[in-house]
């Protein structure tokens, strides 16, 4: 600690370390006057307070599906790790992230230096529909399309050849 002549004028600085704020003086002053300067009349002690920033972390969806984070919390301190993961719902997939980052790695690990915003982007399934017949004969589809979403109904009918009867189904559905 140096030392001061009476009247001398000193100026005092608080300075934040990486991913602190300085909030207050305590001591012979208080206040938030960053920097200030006092008028040295006698023994002067001060106390600068400094605290730890925190952010948020916010998530949000498209298509269907959730974001969990570990740990959950509605704010984190600078410098802790969150492990962010997307979920997808029944029949969808996970495509990329967006926002403050992009790509698709599923989970990731971010280290909260800021408040940050991801969203994931969910698309449905897709799927193709494949008939054959045995013997003479055709199958309609309905609707006949190439692909189907997730949950899509689908009517078909098995319609006989001239001279032939529909006997059963075969595949990845059995019955008559």
């Amino acid at each position: 600690q140096p030392t001061y002549n009476h009247g001398v004028s000193v100026q005092l600085t608080a300075i934040a370390g990486t991913g602190y704020t300085f909030t207050g003086w305590s001591g012979d002053t208080t206040g938030t006057m960053n920097p200030f300067t006092k008028i040295m009349n006698g023994n002067k002690s001060y106390t600068a307070t400094f605290t730890i920033n925190t952010y948020t972390l916010s998530t949000a969806v498209t298509g269907s599906g959730s974001v969990n984070r570990n740990p959950s919390q509605a704010t984190y301190n600078h410098g802790t790790s969150v492990q962010v993961t997307a979920v997808p719902g029944t029949g969808y997939h996970f495509v990329n992230w967006s926002g403050d980052t992009t790509g698709t790695t599923n989970p990731f690990t971010v280290v909260m230096n800021g408040n940050k915003s991801y969203t994931a982007n969910f698309a449905i399934n897709t799927y193709t529909l494949t008939v054959n017949t045995v013997g003479s004969g055709s199958v309609t589809k309905n609707p006949d399309q190439p692909t189907y979403d997730h949950g899509t109904s689908v009517q078909l009918t098995a319609v006989p050849g001239f001279g032939y009867h529909f006997n059963n189904w075969t595949g990845d559905t059995t019955g008559t």
